[in-house]
């Protein structure tokens, strides 16, 4: 999927239609999924292209000192859509390194979040969960002892394996 056109595009580039060819033109119409216009983004074109034996200018930012046509990594924004597209958590990560620390983000009391943190190991590795500490509010008037017997507010639920289907191994 292409990212070039993005939330309104004619407010950060000028795409100079002229220099591209008739069969590309559709690709600078995309759904950005109501993302913000990235600039950094993998998948946006480059200002500039060789072309019939010369370099022309496709597109041009109307911010001077933006740089388009990065391809060496995923930008923020590449990842936030990614995410949207295919209903990934919009809270946690994969963590791959032998040690690691996590946490929950703060957000105000009554919102709803669910955070997914998959932790992988190899073959024959075991992994040790030990958390330090827990900051649980309960919510919508319970005591702090029916919040943790209703798990009804903050709680940390852990699987064996990361779909909705695997073995729970315990709240």
């Amino acid at each position: 999927m292409n990212r070039h056109i993005r939330t309104v595009p004619v407010a950060y580039v000028d795409i100079l239609l002229p220099s591209i060819g008739n069969e590309q033109k559709t690709s600078w119409q995309v759904d950005s999924l109501k993302e913000p216009y990235d600039y950094d983004s993998i998948m946006h074109y480059a200002q500039w292209i060789y072309q019939n034996g010369k370099m022309t200018e496709q597109v041009r930012p109307k911010d001077p000192n933006a740089k388009i046509g990065q391809r060496k990594k995923l930008s923020e924004g590449d990842i936030k859509q990614a995410n949207k597209l295919y209903s990934c958590p919009s809270c946690g990560r994969t963590l791959l390194q032998s040690s690691d620390k996590f946490s929950s983000p703060e957000l105000p009391l009554g919102t709803a979040i669910v955070c997914k943190w998959r932790i992988l190991a190899k073959p024959k590795e075991r992994i040790v969960l030990n958390f330090i500490r827990f900051h649980v509010r309960p919510t919508g008037g319970q005591s702090l002892v029916d919040a943790f017997q209703t798990c009804t507010d903050t709680y940390v639920e852990v699987h064996d394996g990361y779909e909705g289907n695997s073995k729970s191994l315990g709240v």
